[in-house]
């Protein structure tokens, strides 16, 4: 009796999460969850469709769900985010060579001088992640970064009484240690940022043929019980997203809405010609 009235009120669902949104897919579509491997691209397809994979000899195609929404995608934010960390690298380059100039030739140090308000520093505030790895190597920026800053007023100092040389000696032996620990941090982590972003793949056996939904991250498999759209997402003001999803759900496990997609919506019509075949 139990059961029935689960079944009545609730769906499971394979959940999965782009960007800060969660999506439901029947589990019954639902095949496996595999990493995405090598993607050919194809000619003349809509920008959703990211070419075709190839799985375990058949070739199935692969849908970007980011793509579906009109978001960036992960590769593209994850560039983005090695850009700006390259520039904030570079910035504690210039940092001390400006330190330096205004030592040397008695230049106005117009720089930061506390660590949290450079951008690095603003940035590195201000950032969160629920990667673990990820976060724990960013916490290793913080001492490094203090010390870098914190020489500032002991080298004008040092140039203030006449002692240009401990100043330099100072900037000097900072570009060696905590500088030289910046960059090393920074290149592990541009190492991590790319290795942690690899888009999963969820091959769903839709009616009109089988796809690989690209994803952020596939947060689990769980009952979703109904919930209102009026007051949580407002599907009727997205129409990117309104023609895909069927209803909306709610997560007891995590306290959030998701939204039940129609496979075959999300697909674009593309799948029906490229049924799954031989590869």
């Amino acid at each position: 009796m139990a059961t029935a009235t689960i079944e009545q009120e609730a769906t499971q669902q394979v959940v999965v999460r782009v960007e800060d949104r969660y999506f439901g897919l029947p589990i019954r579509l639902v095949r496996e969850m595999v990493s995405m491997g090598a993607v050919t691209d194809l000619p003349h397809v809509e920008d959703h469709v990211r070419g075709v994979m190839n799985l375990r000899g058949k070739v199935i195609p692969v849908v970007d769900l980011r793509h579906r929404l009109d978001l960036t995608s992960a590769e593209a934010e994850v560039e983005e985010l090695i850009a700006m960390l390259d520039q904030r690298e570079q910035d504690h380059r210039n940092w001390l060579t400006a330190l330096e100039r205004a030592v040397l030739e008695g230049e106005e140090f117009k720089l930061a001088t506390d660590p949290h308000k450079c951008a690095f520093g603003k940035w590195y505030d201000a950032f969160t992640t629920d990667n673990l790895v990820l976060a724990n190597h960013l916490k290793r920026f913080d001492a490094p970064h203090r010390q870098i800053h914190a020489i500032a007023v002991d080298c004008l100092n040092h140039a203030a009484k006449g002692n240009p040389e401990g100043a330099i000696e100072l900037i000097n032996g900072t570009r060696e240690t905590a500088l030289a620990r910046m960059i090393e941090l920074f290149a592990d982590l541009r190492r991590l940022l790319r290795e942690t972003c690899r888009t999963i793949t969820v091959v769903i056996d839709a009616p009109s043929g089988p796809y690989a939904l690209a994803v952020d991250e596939v947060t689990g498999v769980e009952w979703l019980t109904p919930a209102p759209t009026e007051g949580d997402i407002a599907t009727d003001e997205e129409p990117g997203v309104s023609s895909m999803v069927i209803s909306m759900a709610h997560s007891g496990d995590r306290d959030h809405i998701v939204s039940l997609l129609d496979v075959e919506s999300v697909a674009g019509g593309f799948v029906t010609p490229m049924a799954a075949t031989e590869g």
